[in-house]
């Protein structure tokens, strides 16, 4: 896939969740199976905490409702997401941050702190081309403390029969598989008005390629959420030596 498409693709989904926030934010108000089932593994104690590709911020809440939050920064590319998130997080008791950040961008962490614990919850599989997947990745590792967790998860839609009837051919935006690559998706979404976004499927194999890329240990892994209880891969990783 060349950069053209790539950006072409990045608007895609930026045009999505701008258009759909709303839509997308109520679909998005429950806490997912996945966190708590992490929540154990997490570095102890209270933690600050980066949330990378935020969405609306539930993850503020989650943390704050746990007890283990003890400064929270929320980012994301979507302005109307980063809207939903500041009006309804912004008054927890602990401080609490959200800001506009093109994750496309080297060095798009430059000049933040490090982090007790990163979430890129459901994030990666909206990134194209793995070089950027594993770029991004690494940026994210680099701004762990010593002993931080960085917590991935991403969209197991093409292995639920569910799912996979949202996937639509590329010639409904002008593309077609040669401009793309393998395992590289456009799904539709109807909730709220007709959209189409970029996925695609980040699996154990590439999870664990791109871990060892950015020199992080996974040291639990497991799949939760949705009415299947699997439509989420989660990965929880560490810096080696750490």
């Amino acid at each position: 896939m060349n950069d053209d498409i790539a950006h072409q693709l990045f608007d895609l989904n930026q045009k999505f969740y701008d258009q759909v926030a709303p839509a997308f934010n109520r679909t998005r108000q429950v806490q997912m199976h996945g966190f708590h089932k992490a929540l154990p593994h997490f570095p102890a104690g209270k933690l600050d905490v980066l949330d990378a590709g935020c969405g609306n911020g539930r993850f503020s809440e989650f943390m704050s409702q746990a007890g283990r939050l003890k400064s929270y920064l929320g980012i994301d590319f979507s302005a109307g997401l980063l809207e939903q998130a500041a009006e309804q997080y912004s008054s927890l008791p602990e401080p609490v941050a959200f800001k506009q950040v093109d994750l496309r961008e080297a060095d798009f962490l430059d000049g933040y702190p490090t982090f007790d614990l990163i979430t890129h919850h459901a994030v990666m599989h909206h990134i194209p081309q793995k070089r950027r997947r594993q770029a991004i990745l690494n940026e994210l590792a680099s701004h762990l403390k010593p002993g931080g967790m960085l917590m991935l998860s991403t969209w197991q839609f093409a292995t639920n029969e569910r799912q996979k009837r949202k996937i639509v051919d590329w010639s409904t935006i002008g593309l077609s598989k040669a401009d793309v690559e393998p395992d590289d998706y456009l799904l539709t979404w109807n909730r709220g008005g007709l959209g189409y976004r970029y996925c695609c499927m980040v699996d154990q194999q590439q999870t664990a390629e791109l871990a060892a890329g950015a020199g992080l240990t996974i040291v639990q892994q497991y799949l939760e959420d949705g009415k299947e209880r699997d439509l989420s891969l989660y990965s929880l990783m560490v810096k080696k030596g750490d």
